[in-house]
């Protein structure tokens, strides 16, 4: 397996170093950021931080691996990160911890991090650039799309349905043949009884629409 770098420097890279230096199941080379985020931070962990526009020359992708680890405070960053490594040449790594637990019959595409502790159920599928974090409950059968992100805590029944860019924040609960559309941020603690509409806000229990936000996507 090539060594990895990680494009992100922030809090979510910051906690998949440490699961992985518990787990070791990577070895990560080095962090990379665009040069206009990069001022006066050089290292971090004690590993080098490369603008991402020289990445290439330090870390060929015909020699690393990327993994892209961006936020949930601008959803629409994670598909731009994404695209932009693809273009540089990087193969995106998906990163399964060890102490998660995945049944057969799953198909992912690149760039899916799933922390320890998460239980994924058979026969499901999922796109580029998902998160599942720690202690999540994912039924079977699931289909999910690209780049969204699934908190810690978070219940899933069966035949889960959901599309791009959404945030699942902590300790939601979506019950069975769940269907959630694009760029939708269902909030802490939300019970989802009947299907989310896309590009809208929910919070509740039962959870109800807030807000809309088509322009902006989500933004948390």
């Amino acid at each position: 397996m090539k060594k990895i770098v990680v494009y992100g420097a922030g809090a979510y890279a910051k906690v998949f170093y440490n699961e992985v230096r518990r787990t070791n199941a990577l070895e990560i080379a080095a962090f990379t950021i665009d040069n206009a985020y990069i001022g006066d931070c050089k290292t971090l962990f004690g590993l080098p931080i490369i603008p991402f526009e020289d990445c290439v020359h330090y870390f060929p992708p015909e020699e690393y691996d990327m993994i892209v680890l961006c936020g949930y405070t601008k959803m629409r960053d994670r598909k731009i990160m994404f695209d932009k490594a693809k273009e540089k040449g990087y193969f995106l790594s998906n990163y399964i911890s060890p102490d998660a637990y995945m049944e057969e019959n799953i198909t992912m595409g690149e760039n899916n991090i799933i922390f320890s502790n998460a239980f994924v159920g058979y026969g499901g599928t999922m796109g580029d650039g998902n998160v599942i974090r720690q202690n999540v409950y994912l039924g079977h059968n699931f289909q999910i799309g690209d780049h969204n992100i699934i908190s810690s805590g978070v219940t899933i029944g069966g035949n889960l349905k959901m599309r791009n860019l959404s945030f699942i924040a902590l300790g939601v609960t979506i019950v069975d043949s769940g269907n959630i559309g694009n760029e939708c941020l269902i909030g802490a603690g939300s019970v989802v009884v009947k299907p989310v509409l896309e590009y809208s806000k929910y919070y509740g229990n039962p959870a109800k629409l807030i807000s809309k936000h088509y322009e902006t996507g989500v933004i948390v």
